[in-house]
């Protein structure tokens, strides 16, 4: 898994928890590993 996903992760974990998501899936650019390098 590369560090963006990472980093993506840990910021979204905490949210998706107070908000009761479960389950949750990434597509496109970030799943393929070819997302560009942004801030977030």
């Amino acid at each position: 898994m590369s560090r963006q996903l990472q980093a993506l992760m840990r910021k979204m974990k905490p949210i998706l928890r107070r908000n009761g998501v479960v389950r949750a899936g990434i597509f496109g650019s970030y799943a393929r590993g070819e997302a560009k390098q942004r801030r977030f």
